[in-house]
């Protein structure tokens, strides 16, 4: 009897409902239509009735109807999927809410939605299937349905399609093998990007890529790079790189060399070929400096052969390698160039570990010992003993004594560099530079190259007295040789903390020739926060700021009151990088807009970044509700469920709602 009961209740409910559906359906085409659809949309599945009335809204003139019925129909899931085919249009359409929550629909719809993106697709115009690239993507997760799309799109000329194509080839990983022959026909013809899909699929990519770098009738280049997407492919991605290494020409390890140089520790089962080419192969700057790193970043492996190349080589060999250290980043380069530069090395080792010491980041008590070489080679090795001693800064200022008697020095060459050894330790005078000055107008003069770029580089170093002098350099970037511009380049970025009101013209002339500035060279953090206002060094100077460290906090706490906001933001980004704790609430919001540069450190401290975030859904810049609202559904924070969801129905900004709707699917979704 009591079953009885409860079964005719359960029905009399289910009538109840369906009655309520059918109400609701009806209301849509009423003045009371919102509202109707978001009871439609806390029912679910249970309103699949109310399917043809949802679509129908999807095409009205109100605007908060239609993301509301696109909303309801997300709720329903693949009980929708009769409305797949009149989302994909809204998806792709200028009303960014309701595109979102249509998005949100198409792929709760399931199978149906890939079904209506293909058709689609098919049906445009050749010129616009790229539009619909990105929805696939995220309505269809089976390779066999979605690599004959992505197909075409790689031996597309131009490049963005390509990108996009790439981009989800990329993230379905060993599941796009049989993308691989197109992927390799696309590598051929220009190696970005499909080489980093390639590395992405791995297993399946390495018998192509192997048959690829051991191919003689294919360019060296092209068979050296395929060794070093193999050699980023763990396993038998190594092993194969390995393989081919073994038979590999010197002109195809020129070419692998690059490509092997931020391998990792992952591949050091090639750590014995490198270690043997090192020791066999002809001198060449590029491919000798980047086996060189190759092995530093390879791990402990890596780092005891680059230690035996340095100590046990013959001295040529040792001299050619100990020159390009000061370029290699490895915990103990400083150590070993220390050792290098010994009393009882052969000369040609101590002065090319000077001069390699002069370009690695010698600090501390390793300073003091590098300023005491310096100061027992001035005599027998002086140009190098005053490349060091300027390196050194005021490490070396006790060494102006010995350095000034330099400047009267014979030779051109170096009056200069001992000029602005002067200058950078501390104790140089305007006579200095001008003397620097009149050593760069004199060699630009001059056919060799080596001594144009020599004084260039003097200026440089000169600082605040070579300032007045800085248009030589802005003058030099217009140079014909490469050489020659690149060291103006780099002493020109040198100069830019010491010259006020001209800094941002030295940007300008940089910008207009072409030319990075070298942020390596900039240890003031005062400029480097000037330069986040830069388009062209605003995505690298973040990172230089935070490999300074704590001492940027300063010009950093100060940055937040810019007028910029892109100076505002990559500064309170880097301020959380160094700090994450002790950054406040200003730093947070000003941080926010970036949220994809903080999405890491929120995902890393989340007890740290949710009271923030959770504050930040009310803060007066709309950016910040939006990216606030975005990294709480990042973090499945479900206890902001309620602040969202009022986003969602009261912002004033059309985009802050579609972001908030977007983390709203995210946050109902989670555990």
């Amino acid at each position: 009897m009591l079953l009885a009961r409860a079964a005719s209740v359960a029905l009399l409910a289910s009538l109840a409902a369906a009655d309520d559906v059918a109400a609701l359906a009806a209301r849509l085409s009423t003045d009371r239509a919102s509202e109707a659809a978001d009871r439609l949309a806390e029912l679910g599945p249970s309103a699949k009735a109310a399917v043809p009335q949802l679509i129908a809204a999807l095409g009205h003139e109100d605007p908060e109807l239609r993301w509301r019925a696109a909303w309801a129909l997300s709720r329903m899931g693949p009980a929708a999927a009769a409305a797949a085919p009149a989302l994909v249009p809204a998806v792709l359409g200028e009303d960014g809410l309701t595109a979102s929550a249509a998005c949100i629909a198409l792929k709760r719809t399931g199978r149906a939605a890939t079904d209506a993106v293909l058709a689609a697709v098919e049906q445009a115009p050749e010129g616009e299937r790229a539009r619909y690239l990105r929805m696939l993507a995220a309505v269809e997760t089976d390779p066999e349905r979605l690599i004959p799309v992505l197909l075409p799109f790689l031996r597309s000329p131009d490049i963005t399609p390509c990108l996009n194509a790439c981009h989800i080839l990329a993230d379905m990983g060993d599941k796009a093998a049989p993308a691989v022959p197109a992927l390799i026909a696309r590598f051929k013809e220009d190696d970005f990007p499909a080489g980093r899909v390639l590395v992405a699929i791995g297993a399946p990519a390495v018998g192509p890529l192997r048959d690829l770098a051991m191919d003689a009738k294919a360019e060296e280049s092209l068979r050296g790079k395929a060794i070093g997407l193999l050699a980023q492919i763990p396993g038998p991605g190594v092993s194969a790189a390995a393989a081919c290494l073994e038979e590999a020409t010197d002109d195809i390890w020129f070419w692998a060399a690059m490509a092997l140089r931020d391998v990792g520790p992952g591949a050091a089962e090639l750590v014995p070929l490198i270690e043997r080419q090192v020791a066999r192969m002809e001198d060449t700057i590029l491919d000798l400096g980047s086996l060189a790193r190759a092995l530093a970043a390879m791990g402990p492996k890596g780092e005891a052969a680059l230690e035996r190349l340095l100590f046990t080589s013959s001295d040529d060999r040792r001299a050619d390698l100990v020159e390009r250290l000061g370029r290699v980043k490895c915990g103990k380069t400083v150590s070993w160039l220390l050792r290098l530069a010994d009393a009882s090395e052969p000369p040609e080792i101590r002065f090319a570990a000077m001069k390699a010491l002069a370009r690695a980041r010698v600090r501390g008590e390793d300073a003091r010992r590098a300023a005491q070489i310096a100061e027992r080679e001035l005599e027998g090795a002086p140009y190098a003993a005053c490349e060091l001693a300027r390196s050194l800064g005021p490490a070396a200022a006790h060494l102006a004594d010995k350095l000034r008697p330099l400047v009267e020095s014979k030779s051109q060459g170096m009056r200069a560099i001992a000029a602005s050894a002067l200058c950078a330790i501390g104790k140089g005078t305007d006579a200095d530079a001008a003397l620097i000055a009149a050593a760069v107008r004199e060699a630009a003069a001059e056919p060799g190259r080596a001594a144009k770029r020599a004084t260039l580089e003097c200026l440089g170093w000169a600082g605040a007295p070579a300032a007045p002098h800085w248009g030589l350099l802005r003058d030099a970037l217009a140079a014909e040789d490469f050489g020659e511009r690149l060291g103006a380049a780099e002493s020109l970025s040198r100069l830019l903390p010491v010259l006020g009101d001209d800094k941002w013209n030295a940007i300008h002339a940089l910008r207009s020739a072409e030319t990075l500035i070298d942020l390596s060279c900039i240890d003031d953090p005062e400029t480097l926060v000037e330069l986040l206002a830069d388009e062209m060094t605003s995505f690298r100077a973040p990172d230089r700021l935070v490999e300074l460290g704590a001492r940027c906090k300063p010009a950093l706490t100060a940055a937040l009151d810019a007028e910029d906001p892109r100076v505002r933001g990559l500064a309170a980004s880097v301020l959380l990088q160094i700090d994450v704790r002790g950054a406040g609430e200003r730093a947070w919001l000003a941080a926010l807009p970036w949220a994809r540069e903080i999405t890491d450190i929120c995902r890393a401290h989340p007890q740290v970044a949710i009271p923030h975030l959770m504050a930040a859904l009310q803060a007066s810049e709309p950016s910040a509700r939006g990216a606030a609202a975005y990294l709480l559904g990042e973090l499945a924070y479900r206890d902001a469920i309620k602040g969202v969801r009022r986003l969602v129905a009261n912002d004033p900004v059309p985009d802050i709602r579609a972001a908030a709707l977007r983390a709203l699917d995210r946050l109902l979704a989670a555990p």
